[in-house]
C-alpha cells in the first residue's frame, strides 16, 4: 500500500511517495523567499505555499490524496519533565497541571501529547511532553487544503526521522544522541538523545547566520563556518543534556549528515573521548542521489504504516484532547423518614475514630521520611531551603542568561591551535622562545615572538632567524593569518655568560 510523507523543511518541500520500502514519487521545491516566517499572520506565505504544492501535485500526482506530515522542531514546545507515580485515571489532569511550569502560555491553547517512562532508578515517572500552538496546526492543514491533501498524522520531524535508524538496523539500547544535520542544504539540524528509544532531550540547531541590509536578510555563515558552529552546537547540547540528566552517560553519538563530512565530524567526536557512527542512507533507498535531509525526513514519513517507532507522537490523535463524563440518570426516589439510634451513632463514633486513628499511624512515618529527605536534599548555592518556586524560576533564569553569555564568549573566541602549530615545524636548529605574546583588539591580532638564536657564530645566528621569519611568510595557512611578518630587532646578548642573538619577531593581522 502506498504512503505519501511531507515534510516542510526551512529552505525546501519535499514529497515522498513509497510503496512499502519503495520510492515510487519525489516533489521537491523550495519554500518562498520572504523577509517573515511562513507562517505569519500578516504575510499570505501560506497562501503562496499551497498554491506552489497544488500546482506540483498537478504535475506529478500521487495515489492517495492523504499525506504523513513532519514539521521542524520551531513550531513544537518540547519538554521531558519527572512526576511521580500516578493513577492512570489522574495521569492526564496531572501531566497537564505539571506541564504548565515549563511552557511560556495556556496549555489550552495547544494541542498536545505525552508519552510515559518509568524511572525506576528515581522511582517516577518521565514525561515526553509535545505540542504544537492551535492556530499553527490549522495553518499547516490550511496548505493542505489549498492542495486538496488531508494529513493522516502530523509528528515532529526529529522523531519521525527514528525510522531512518530502524531501515539501517541500529539498535543501541544503551543512551546515545542522534544529530541529523545538513550544512549545504541548510535544514535545520537536531540533536536528540535516546535511550532504549525513547526521547530523553531534543534541541533544534540553526546553522545560518543572517545580517540585514536594507530590508533584505543577507547569509552570513560560509559552509565551513556552518561546520564549525555545529560542532560548538553539539558540545553545548552535551552539556545542557548532561547537567539536565547527570547520571545517565552518553555512550555514542549516530550521525545522519553528508558524507563528506564523515572523517571531520568522527574526529570531533573522537576527541571528546566518545563513540561516533556514521549511518549510510544512500543505501536504504532505491533513488540514491546528493544528501538532501530534507528528502530523507519525508521518506521517513512516508514509512508511517511500514516502520513503527518504540515511541510516537501523533498529534492527530492525542491522549491530551478533552474528555467527557458519561453518567448515568439516577432515578428520583423519596428520602425515608430517618429516626434517632444511640446504638448507631456510637457505632458511626467507633468507624469515625477508627479511620482517625489508622490515619495517623499512617502518616507518622511519612512525615518521618519526609523530613529525612528534606535532610538530605542537596544544598544550592543561593537558593534556601524554603525557596518558593518563583524564586527558584528567577535563579533558573539567571543560569540560564549566564549560560548564553558563555556560550556567545566562545563563538567570539579566536583559535590560533592550527597556526601556532607550525612553528615548531619551521624553526631552524639553533633557536629558542624565551617568551610570546598575543594581543587581540576584536579588529587586529598581533603575535610578538622573543628568543634567542646560538650557533657559536653570529653570521650564522642571524641567517637562521632570517630562515625562520622566510619560511613563516611562505607558509600559507600562518600567511593567511598573520599577513605582515617583521623582524623590528636582533641584537647581540649574554646569557649565562654565553654570547647569543636575541630577536623579536612581530606578526600582525586581522580577524
Amino acid at each position: 500500500m502506498k504512503s505519501v510523507g511531507l515534510y516542510f523543511g526551512p529552505r525546501n518541500i519535499s514529497l515522498i511517495e513509497a510503496d512499502g520500502k519503495r520510492i515510487t514519487n519525489i516533489i521537491h521545491f523550495p519554500v518562498p523567499k520572504s523577509e517573515t516566517n511562513i507562517l505569519d499572520d500578516k504575510a499570505p506565505e501560506d497562501v503562496k505555499i499551497g498554491q506552489l504544492l497544488r500546482d506540483e501535485v498537478k504535475k506529478n500526482p500521487f495515489e492517495s490524496q492523504s499525506v504523513n506530515v513532519v514539521i521542524p522542531g520551531k513550531d513544537f514546545i518540547i519538554r521531558t519533565f519527572h512526576m511521580p507515580v500516578i493513577q492512570q485515571n489522574e495521569l492526564h489532569d496531572a501531566v497537564r497541571f505539571e506541564a504548565r511550569k515549563y511552557i511560556p502560555f495556556k496549555v489550552d491553547e495547544l494541542v498536545a501529547d505525552f508519552r510515559i517512562l518509568y524511572d525506576k532508578p528515581n522511582r517516577k515517572n518521565l514525561v515526553l511532553f509535545v505540542g504544537i500552538k492551535k492556530e499553527i496546526l490549522e495553518k499547516y492543514k490550511g496548505i493542505l487544503a489549498q492542495a486538496n491533501l488531508k494529513a493522516d498524522s502530523v509528528e515532529y520531524a526529529g522523531f519521525s526521522a527514528f525510522r531512518l535508524l530502524q531501515q539501517a538496523n541500529i539498535k543501541e539500547k544503551d543512551t546515545f544522541a542522534v544529530v541529523y544535520a545538513d550544512p549545504v542544504e541548510d535544514d535545520e539540524a537536531n540533536f536528540i538523545v535516546l535511550e532504549d528509544g525513547f526521547p530523553l532531550f531534543s534541541r533544534d540547531i540553526v546553522l545560518s547566520g543572517y545580517g540585514e541590509e536594507g530590508s533584505v536578510k543577507i547569509e552570513k555563515l560560509a559552509l565551513a563556518d556552518k561546520i564549525e558552529k555545529l560542532k560548538i552546537e553539539i558540545r553545548v547540547s552535551l552539556d545542557y543534556y548532561l547537567r539536565k540528566f547527570p547520571t545517565r552517560n552518553i555512550r555514542k553519538i549516530i550521525f545522519v549528515a553528508p558524507p563528506e563530512y564523515r572523517a571531520e565530524l568522527e574526529g570531533f567526536v573522537k576527541d571528546r573521548t566518545l563513540a561516533s557512527r556514521f549511518v549510510e542512507l544512500g543505501s536504504l533507498v532505491d533513488k540514491p542521489g546528493v544528501f538532501s535531509l530534507g528528502f530523507y525526513k519525508a521518506y521517513a514519513a512516508s514509512l508511517t504504516k511500514t516502520v513503527i517507532p518504540k515511541v510516537k507522537v501523533d498529534l492527530l490523535s492525542v491522549t491530551m484532547k478533552a474528555r467527557t463524563a458519561h453518567v448515568r440518570a439516577a432515578q428520583a426516589f423519596k428520602m425515608p423518614e430517618l429516626k434517632f439510634s444511640f446504638k448507631y451513632a456510637l457505632y458511626g463514633a467507633l468507624l469515625c475514630a477508627a479511620a482517625f486513628g489508622w490515619g495517623l499511624y499512617k502518616r507518622i512515618p511519612a512525615e518521618r521520611d519526609r523530613d529525612m529527605a528534606l535532610s538530605l536534599q542537596p544544598r544550592v548555592a543561593g537558593v534556601s531551603p524554603s525557596a518558593g518556586l518563583d524564586e527558584i524560576n528567577a535563579k533558573n533564569n539567571q543560569y540560564i542568561n549566564k549560560l548564553k553569555d558563555i556560550d556567545a564568549q566562545i563563538r567570539k573566541r579566536f583559535y590560533l591551535t592550527d597556526e601556532l602549530d607550525i612553528i615548531p615545524q619551521v624553526i631552524p636548529a639553533g633557536i629558542w622562545f624565551k617568551d610570546f605574546l598575543f594581543e587581540d583588539d576584536k579588529k587586529n591580532v598581533k603575535l610578538i615572538l622573543n628568543g634567542w638564536a646560538y650557533l657559536e657564530d653570529g653570521n650564522k645566528e642571524l641567517e637562521a632567524i632570517d630562515k625562520f621569519v622566510t619560511a613563516l611568510k611562505n607558509n600559507p595557512k600562518f600567511a593567511g593569518v598573520f599577513k605582515d611578518i617583521t623582524m623590528p630587532s636582533a641584537n647581540q646578548a649574554q646569557l649565562q655568560n654565553t654570547p647569543v642573538t636575541s630577536f623579536a619577531i612581530v606578526c600582525k593581522g586581522a580577524r
